[in-house]
């Protein structure tokens, strides 16, 4: 007689119990991680202190430190970039106070001026000591920098520059007053 084995019928991974455990630990992981993410990606129109810092107040975020060196107005900036509204250009100074060097980028600045909210006009590229998009700044270097921005009139002593450690981090703002 010829015994039969009997064949036993493996479950499925996904109808095992451990299966559901592992999806459930990793789906806490991904909620966790994008609600401390979207802490992180705080609110421009909210600093993360309550200080109020104005020009030349030196203002440090993560690794860098800024610094509101001047703020003008003009209608035209670099080569025939003219504009039927108005040109704010900011000097400032960017420190890096870390150990590596730091890329500083235009999505690290942004006018505000109430509610609404302006980005670096390209032209910036344009101003003669030339601000463009990219600056590296090397450890322990202070690098100074013009950004444009293109807005209605001229500025005000409530519009305010937003600067962040990163493209998505913590910002301070620093008011166009002195």
């Amino acid at each position: 007689m010829v015994e039969e084995k009997a064949v036993k019928k493996k479950k499925r991974f996904y109808k095992k119990w451990w299966f559901w455990v592992i999806i459930g630990v990793v789906l806490l992981i991904i909620i966790g991680s994008s609600v401390s993410s979207s802490d992180d990606n705080t609110d421009d129109s909210h600093t993360s202190s309550d200080t109020k810092f104005k020009i030349n107040d030196p203002v440090t975020v993560g690794d860098l430190t800024y610094t509101v060196i001047d703020v003008y107005d003009t209608d035209n900036i670099g080569y025939n970039n003219k504009t039927e509204n108005n040109y704010v250009v900011v000097t400032l100074t960017v420190k890096n106070n870390g150990k590596d060097g730091i890329t500083v980028y235009d999505s690290m600045f942004e006018y505000y001026r109430g509610d609404a909210k302006y980005e670096c006009s390209a032209n910036s590229i344009y101003l003669e000591n030339g601000f463009y998009v990219l600056q590296a700044i090397g450890a322990g270097i202070t690098k100074t920098i013009s950004v444009a921005y293109e807005i209605p009139s001229e500025h005000e002593g409530t519009d305010c520059i937003s600067v962040k450690a990163s493209s998505y981090g913590k910002s301070e703002k620093i008011f166009m007053k002195k």
